[in-house]
């Protein structure tokens, strides 16, 4: 009975230890999470800074975009020349009017 009374006793001061380095870690994360909101906050308090974050943030996204978009567009033109010079008959003339068509445009817009 006295090794069961002591088994038992050992488990509840494992889990007892086991709860204790639970809310120590708690204790840690909300103090973490009590310094970023006090950041958070004085950002948003702060109009000019905010204002001044979200239009760099804006523009670099545009900027990101743009680059983005101009890669993507000129691989699927390195890829569309490539079908035309394959000379496939209805996709070749269908992408060389396409391609044409661009052209024209382009002139027409400068």
């Amino acid at each position: 009975m006295d090794n069961f009374a002591e088994k038992n006793a050992q488990d509840r001061l494992r889990e007892l230890e086991n709860t204790v380095a639970s809310a120590r870690q708690i204790h840690c994360d909300v103090e973490g999470l009590h310094e970023v909101m006090g950041e958070y906050l004085g950002l948003l308090k702060n109009t000019k800074r905010l204002f001044l974050l979200n239009l760099l943030v804006g523009m670099v996204r545009g900027l990101g975009m743009a680059i983005g978009a101009t890669i993507v567009f000129g691989i699927i033109i390195n890829v569309a020349v490539q079908v035309v010079d394959l000379n496939l008959p209805f996709i070749s003339e269908w992408l060389a009017k396409f391609m044409l068509m661009v052209e024209e445009n382009r002139h027409n817009v400068q």
